[in-house]
Parts: structure tokens; sequence; C-alpha cells
């Protein structure tokens, strides 16, 4: 994986039925204060009851926006906008540009894309300045200031091929960026390129910020505390390569406060081995086994526990199928192609094992699929191979044993191109049954703002990569968070032990904990 090329699962639903407000190139009623409360994660019925500020039927060839909706608080303006047909928004062969008017003043900044008095442009999939393939984003300032989702305080989801958006823009961030403040009614336009032209929005949104104000609280440590009933406690972790070999005080502290019953690993060093991760797992406390894939090449999985632990052969080493060779002409990517080129000789990143609960065994996977590409790229048809010999093994590995109740599988999935490797994974089950296919756990992160599992200051936005997928037969979430440091309380990361900047020092992705309870068989 690379990790400045990511970006997420989302309930996909347009939910656009009753949107036929007609087109408008003045703004519409903003968005009021008491609006629902805004939370990016992908799905969005939290926006039930929020009216389209524009809607326009809309049959251009090429994706454009005929929907928008705004929302605010104290905190963030949001922005929720519907295409034409899916795209990829950081990844499609067109820029899609949000342009705004922060101070509400048609006086000040420019004339941007038909948006008297703009301020700020967010792109999407811009257009690279030496040639190549379009992608990422990139913030700009009237003026001709650049910088990255994290200078103007941008998250949006979901980061796979999707036709609906929802973002959430930090009121502070952008105003600093922009280098004005916030109007009483701060304005936008969202533009789509097309064939070397701009496609303009049906309309301008608007907003009706209410005053500054703190919404979301730091977390205490009981934040942390398992859930009552909880018979495992899994945490999905992406360590970033070496990091875990070069700060590792940073994620013992992390991995303790956690207090985790089964870790599932993915992106260790490819040149870790049992003796160097056993005594990385000793620091957490006595009693942990595991099992370490021996595939993956560069990055390698592994399934620890606390709990009796027997390490699955059919994970011991995941093939890749022949065919994996035919993309090798195709790719352009120079990871990708140096990924290709070995992946016969080198394996799928994955590792299993059986773990013993109560009332049974429960198969535990760890996977990383391949990084980069968007929507049917070389990249997108590696990950969904990847994806299908994981599934493989978990059928084989369910077969071998009729105590095995449940499948959990956990791992960054890399969703920046389609959806399709996680429903693949989702299918994990034998299909002569039902009773194994999986479901992703909904886990926010813990001031309650977003579902995004990945952040790096770089040329993408933040993204949801990181999925536990569990067995709803039999096991039932009971609680579900991604750890970030910097959202606990002074107290709360004293008392755990942990430092508020130990999520900068570990990896470029958070922590996912789910508390799992074995549940009564539900027939499917």
């Amino acid at each position: 994986m690379m990790a400045r090329f990511r970006c997420t699962f989302a309930v996909l639903t347009t939910c656009l039925a009753g949107c036929a407000t007609p087109a408008s190139q003045s703004p519409s009623a903003p968005a009021r204060a008491g609006t629902p409360h805004i939370v990016v994660d992908g799905a969005f019925d939290d926006w039930r009851g929020v009216p389209a500020s524009v809607s326009t039927s809309n049959n251009a060839p090429t994706p454009t926006v005929h929907s928008a909706w705004t929302s605010a608080d104290g905190e963030a303006l949001f922005l929720r906008f519907a295409l034409s047909s899916p795209v990829v928004l950081q990844a499609h062969d067109a820029a899609t540009r949000i342009v705004i008017d922060v101070d509400g003043l048609a006086a000040t900044g420019a004339d941007i894309d038909g948006l008297e008095g703009a301020d700020v442009v967010l792109e999407f999939s811009p257009a690279p300045a030496n040639g190549g393939t379009r992608g990422g984003f990139v913030a700009r300032t009237a003026t001709g200031t650049t910088g990255t989702a994290h200078d103007v305080g941008y998250t949006g989801l979901p980061t796979h091929l999707s036709d609906t958006f929802e973002a959430r823009i930090e009121r502070a961030t952008l105003e600093a960026f922009a280098g004005v403040k916030l109007g009483a009614e701060p304005r936008a336009r969202i533009v789509s390129d097309a064939g070397g032209g701009a496609l303009v929005a049906p309309g301008i949104v608007a907003w009706n910020p209410p005053p500054p104000a703190r919404v979301a609280l730091a977390a205490e440590a009981d934040a942390l505390e398992r859930a009552p009933g909880t018979d495992v406690r899994v945490v999905q972790w992406n360590v970033a390569d070496r990091t875990i070999r070069e700060r590792p005080d940073a994620f013992v502290r992390v991995l303790r406060a956690l207090a985790p019953d089964v870790l599932l690993l993915d992106e260790l060093p490819a040149t870790i081995d049992d003796a160097e991760l056993g005594t990385f797992l000793a620091r957490l406390g006595p009693d942990w086994s595991f099992a370490l894939g021996a595939g993956g090449g560069r990055q390698r999985a592994a399934v620890a526990s606390r709990l009796p632990l027997e390490p699955a052969p059919d994970f011991e080493r995941v093939a890749y199928p022949d065919s994996v060779t035919a993309l090798l002409p195709l790719a352009t990517f120079p990871q990708t192609r140096r990924d290709l080129t070995t992946a016969l000789q080198d394996g799928i990143s994955a590792a299993g094992a059986y773990v013993e609960l109560a009332g049974g065994r429960v198969l535990f996977v760890a996977v990383d699929l391949a990084c980069c590409g968007g929507a049917e790229s070389v990249e997108d048809r590696f990950r969904r191979i990847q994806a299908d010999a994981i599934n493989r093994a978990a059928r084989a590995a369910v077969g071998r044993r009729d105590d095995i109740s449940a499948i959990v599988v956990g791992g960054d999935f890399n969703l920046v191109g389609s959806r399709r490797p996680l429903e693949i994974l989702g299918q994990s089950g034998p299909p002569v049954s039902a009773r194994l296919r999986l479901q992703p756990v909904h886990a926010l992160q813990l001031d309650g703002r977003t579902a995004a599992t990945w952040r790096q200051d770089g040329p993408f936005g933040p993204g949801r990569l990181d999925w536990i997928l569990y067995s709803p037969w039999s096991l039932a979430p009971l609680r579900a968070f991604v750890f970030e440091s910097r959202d606990l309380s002074g107290a709360a990361l004293e008392r755990l032990g942990v430092r508020a900047d130990d999520s900068d020092h570990t990896s470029d992705h958070l922590p996912v904990v789910a508390d799992l309870r074995r549940s009564a068989p539900v027939r499917q």
C-alpha cells in the first residue's frame, strides 16, 4: 500500500425523491441553525429533513451536479451533493470544483466559475501540472495560495465510486486559509469539467451558520471502555510498515489503552519474523499468540490474540491465480507494476487464525489490499482478484472445521475505486449457506464527526479505508469506534497513559475497534 493514494464503504443512496425545486442562479433558502446533526460517514440518513438547496433534472452525458444540500453548526459547514452518474471524486478523468464565497460578499474575492466574490476553490481530480494522471485534491484561494485538505479543514466521504457525496469543512480552518471571516450567508457553486469546458451546477447554494461554538467535546477515558456483555474486543490497524518498528512505544501505549482481545494487523514490514512480532506483543501483556501470514511481499498481515489461537492453514500463504499476470502490461503506476511483477512469488498480504470463544471458534482474517487507482482501473481489478482469493481461502478454512460459527475480516481495503472488493469479502461464507456472510461494523471517530480512518497531510483528502466485517448470524456489535488520540481530554490521556500526539507518530491509519457479543443464530 502507498499511503498517499487512499481513500471508503458507504450506504449508497441518492435520497432525491421529492427534490423538484426549480433551478436558480441566486441562493435558495440557506440551511438554518438547528438542522440535523450531520456525521460524515458516507451514509445520508442524517440529511433527512434538510431541503435541497438546488435541484433540477440533468441528463448530461458527463457527471454533473443536479442536487445539493447544505447544513451548518458552530464548528463546520456541511455540503451534500448528487451527480448525474457515479464517479470517484479524487480519481476521475475530469475535475469537480466546489467554489466558495466564504464571507458572502460579492464585492470581495474573485469571479470564479460564475460565482462572484469567490474566496476558495476545492478541486477534486485536478489536472496534473506536468502531465500524467488526474487525481487527488487541492485547495486554492482567489489569490493563488494552494493547500491540502488538511489546510482547509475538509473531510468528505465516500471516497469510492458513488453518485452522492457529503463533506465537512471546518469553519475556523477555512477562515484561516481564505484570509477572511465567515459571513452571515456564505455561498458556493459546484462545477464539473467536461470536454475541456466547465458544466456549472444549476444554482448557488448558501449556508446560514449559527455563531461559532464548540460542538464535539473531548472524550473521557470511559469512551474506551468495552461495552457490557462484550465477548471479544477486536482492533484492526494498518501499522504503516516500518513505523511500528521505528516507534513501537507509541503503538504500545495506544494498544494498551484499547485493550484488545484480538488484533488484526496489516502492513507489517516485509522482514518481520516471529521473534520480532512476539517481542512486540509481549509488551502488551502475557499469553499473546499469533499467526503471521507468509504472503504479501513488501507488506504482511497477522492475527494476534490473548485468547486461545490456532493458525488457519489456508492462510499460511494465500496465492494469486495465474490470471493476475494479465494485469501487468496494463499497469502504469510504478508501485502497481512492481507488485504485479512479483505477485505470483509474493502471494497476498493476508493472515488467518481460529480463535476460541465461549460457544465455539471464530475465524479471524487480517488483510491488506492494493492501493491506488480509480473505478475499473488496474488497481481496482487487482483488489478484486485479491478479495476473491481471500474469500476462497476463508471458505476453505471454514470447510475444514465444523465448529466455526463466525468470520471476522479486518484490514485496509483501500476502497478508492469501486466497492466490489468489499462486496466480495462480505460473501466469505460457503455458497451453500448465508449464515457466514459478512457486513461492516459502523464505527465513528470518538468525536462523532466522521467515519474516516485515514488522514495524511498530502494530495488526497481523508477517507474510510479500514474496515471490520463480521458475521451477523452469530455476532452482534455492541460498540465500535475509530481511535484518534487527539479526541481525548487531558484527564483521559493521563489516565490511559496515552500522549496527545500518539496518533500522529504511529500510523497514517487509525485503529478501528469493535466490541462483539456472541448472539443466538439469526436465520437469514
